[in-house]
This record gives structure tokens, C-alpha cells and sequence, in this order.
């Protein structure tokens, strides 16, 4: 174990080996790997990766490897506490892109991913479930009727309950049905998610994320991209941003067409026949909502920007009374505040590479300082103030070679710093009194 961290980005890797489940063979591949690729996002329920190697001792056969072997990987960041260690167990998927070469030697790579992937391919549930949904989530993550996982859970409690059967579904399938379903007891709103990061599995909305302090501080300007080994062990470069891109800035249309600013959903009943209505308008209730950058949060678009209702219609049928003792799908609770909660991830997204930290885990918060003049000043200019602020990270892609681990942050914005004052044109006016009533 490395007692001292020469520059910023080190990785102590301690174990990368690969197991045979039918030989009981292990092999030790850290001199034969050339990167190891893992990957953390909100928008997958595990983790997964993959390895290339450059074997020049004949691994597949002498393992060999038939399908049946797992990887066993442990890392960690010089310097950090044992906590933030990481030690992960994958199970071996896929071996593409096999390239022999003159000496004898083989390229390929190993695709890997989390054990409890495995479990839930070979797992269909076909039962009914009643309760708190906070209670059910925690049931299906840990019995042996779920996904039978020992690792931790974090799990936010929900304010919902209700009863529903499962018709031969796995249980991270069932999972995500649960949380597209689960209102937040603290926070009152619909975007519940269930994701791994590299410490532990969780069941929580995307509000509770958004409100939290900054994990970390990063900063880019012209002056940043340099060589880290030049910097030592000064822990300050940890905040230097390598490569800054921009995916994503805006898309109107999308946002139009998928109800962000507007939508509404029709909810029949079937045996009542009722017919309930709901509208949600993204302005209305903003101050009251978590917001990345706190009080200082705009709306990333003007009030005066164009929006009906009409332009998303869900609809919805239920039955209010398939049981008589507890309450059913209630789709009024949450389809329409879900989506426009969940495309609020899609609003402003950035990408920044930056040096890798065995602490770092999708879902922080982390502040991102676009500074691209190397004066400090005191007042951000209005690149700034579309760019800097608090990001949620939304994807981590962990790129790691023998001694140096590189992150790839996929970062999100759901607000800006920004006051967009309405200003409407003459032409804006015309559209707007030219559209049919």
C-alpha cells in the first residue's frame, strides 16, 4: 500500500485478478491489463465496465475462461482514508475484440458487470407486495426472493403506500417500477431513482441529492491544463479540470415536445368511469423545489418562454378499487411532476476530466468555477454565470492504469445564476396572438 501520494490522480491499484468459478484458479493480471473502464450513473441500476489486456501468457486457456470467472478489483487513492477504498467483485460477461499478434501475444477485452446484474437476468418475481414503497425496496434489494445483495443500501423513506402484483418481472425491473412510483416524506416529490455508485447501492429521490453542499471544487481556466506530475503531491490539483465540453447546451424543441415546461394527464377511471385532469407548469413551484445552486437558483428559461399544457397529454386509466384494503396507483401523485423532474437531468450537462479520487461517486454535488481569463474578479460575466455554479454528477466513467486513474465527470446543471428578465419580441407577439384558441 502506497503511503505517499506523488501527484495528483495516483492510483494504488492493490488487486486486479481474475477467478476461474471451475478450475478455482486465480490469475494476478496487473502487469498484463492496459485500462480498466468503470462506469457509475444514475441512469443504471449497476455498475459495469470493462478491461483490456495484452496476454501474453495464454489466460483463456490456461484458466481457462469458458463464461464462468469473476474479477476481483480493489483500489484506492494514496493518502485517503480505508473508508473511501474501493473493493468490488464483478462477474466476467463478454470477451470481444481478440487481436492476435506476431509474437504470440493476445489483445481483447473483458466486459464485467456487478454480481447483482447476474442475480436479476436469472430472477423473475411473480407475487403481490402491499406497503410503505420504501419498505417494499428494501425487501426486494435484500431477500433471497430479490436480488439477495449483502452490500449497503441507502434508502430514503417514502411518504406513499400501496398494493400491486408482479407479473414476472426481475427484481431491479420491479425496483424502478417501485421508484418511478415512491413521493419523497421530506421533500414531496416524484423522481425516486435506484442506482449503484462504487460504495454502495441507493434508493432515493434526486431532490436529496440536489440538496447537499458541494463534494468537491473544481476550476477551469487556460491556465489549467498542464502536466499533474509537475504539481507533486499538492493536493490542491485534485480541483484542476483537464478537458471542459459542453454535450449539451439546450434543446428547445425537446423540451416543448416531451411536456417540460407544460404538460398535462388525463387519469380515467375504469370503473367509475370518471375522468380525473392535472396540469403542472415548470415555473410554478420553483422557489419551493431543491435547487442545485440554493437561493440563487433562475429558471434556465424566461417566464415569458412559450408553453401549453396541450402540447403533453399522458394518459392514464386505473382502477381506484381493485383492493379493499389498500389505496391503488394514484398517477395524479406523480407522472407529470416525475418527468418534468427527471428532464431537469437533461436541461445543461457538461463533461470535465479531471484527476481520479477513490471518494468521489455519482450523485455528489460538486462546484464548477468557469473561469477562462486567469485575473480573479468579482462579478462573473455572463459566460460565467451560464457555466459556474453547483453541478450534480450524473455519470462517472473511471479510467484507470497501473498507477494513474483518470474521471470522466458527466455533470448536470438544473438552474442557472442567471435572472432571465422576459423581454418579449414583436415577431414572439405575433406567434403568440396568431395561435389557435
Amino acid at each position: 500500500m502506497k503511503t505517499r501520494l506523488n501527484f495528483a490522480g495516483e492510483l494504488d491499484l492493490e488487486t486486479i485478478s481474475i477467478v476461474s468459478m471451475t478450475s478455482g484458479k486465480t490469475i494476478d493480471i496487473s502487469m498484463v491489463f492496459m485500462e480498466i473502464n468503470l462506469f457509475e450513473s444514475l441512469d443504471s441500476s449497476t455498475l459495469g465496465g470493462y478491461v483490456t489486456i495484452n496476454d501474453s501468457l495464454d489466460i483463456i486457456h490456461n484458466l481457462p475462461m469458458v463464461g464462468e470467472e469473476m474479477i476481483m478489483l480493489k483500489y484506492r487513492t494514496p493518502t485517503f482514508p480505508d473508508s473511501d477504498e474501493v473493493s468490488r467483485t464483478f462477474v466476467v460477461y463478454k470477451i470481444s475484440d481478440r487481436q492476435f499478434n506476431a509474437d504470440g501475444a493476445q489483445v481483447y477485452t473483458l466486459y464485467f458487470m456487478s454480481v447483482e446484474s447476474y442475480v436479476d437476468i436469472n430472477t423473475k418475481l411473480s407475487r403481490s407486495y402491499n406497503g410503505q414503497l420504501s419498505y417494499i425496496a428494501n425487501t426486494l434489494f435484500s431477500t433471497k426472493d430479490g436480488l439477495n445483495s449483502d452490500k449497503d443500501l441507502f434508502l430514503e423513506e417514502t411518504d406513499n403506500a400501496f398494493r400491486f402484483v408482479i407479473p414476472m418481472w426481475s427484481p431491479i425491473k420491479t425496483l424502478n417500477y417501485i421508484a418511478a412510483r415512491s413521493i419523497s416524506k421530506q421533500y414531496k416529490t416524484a423522481n425516486y431513482i435506484f442506482y449503484e455508485d462504487t460504495k454502495k447501492f441507493n434508493f432515493r429521490s434526486v431532490s436529496s441529492l440536489i440538496d447537499t453542499e458541494p463534494f468537491a471544487y473544481y476550476q477551469y481556466n487556460n491556465a489549467n491544463v498542464r502536466n499533474l506530475r509537475e504539481l507533486g503531491h499538492d493536493i490542491s490539483a485534485f480541483s484542476i479540470i483537464l478537458q471542459f465540453t459542453v454535450p449539451l447546451d439546450f434543446d428547445i424543441t425537446q423540451r416543448q415536445l416531451m411536456g417540460f415546461y407544460a404538460s398535462k394527464i388525463l387519469n380515467y377511471d375504469i370503473l367509475s368511469k370518471r375522468v380525473n385532469i392535472k396540469e403542472i407548469d415548470y415555473f410554478k413551484g420553483f422557489s419551493d423545489r431543491p435547487h442545485l445552486d440554493k437561493k440563487m437558483a433562475n429558471p434556465v428559461s424566461s417566464q415569458g418562454t412559450m408553453r401549453e399544457p396541450d402540447s403533453f397529454v399522458n394518459f392514464y386509466p386505473t382502477n381506484t378499487y381493485m383492493f379493499d384494503d389498500y389505496e391503488t396507483d394514484n398517477p395524479l401523485s406523480w407522472v407529470i411532476q416525475r418527468k418534468m423532474l427527471l428532464q431537469e437531468l437533461e436541461l445543461h450537462k457538461v463533461q470535465i476530466t479531471v484527476p481520479g479520487r477513490t471518494d468521489m461517486t455519482v450523485g455528489k454535488v460538486i462546484y464548477i468555477d468557469y473561469n477562462t481569463t486567469q485575473a480573479h474578479h468579482d462579478k462573473l460575466d455572463a459566460k460565467e454565470q451560464l457555466y459556474s455554479g453547483n453541478y450534480l454528477v450524473t455519470g462517472i466513467n473511471h479510467r484507470m492504469s497501473r498507477n494513474e486513474h483518470q474521471m470522466v465527470l458527466s455533470c448536470v446543471k438544473e438552474d442557472i445564476l442567471k435572472n432571465l428578465e422576459v423581454k418579449v419580441w414583436p415577431q414572439w407577439n405575433y406567434i403568440m396572438v396568431s395561435l389557435p384558441i
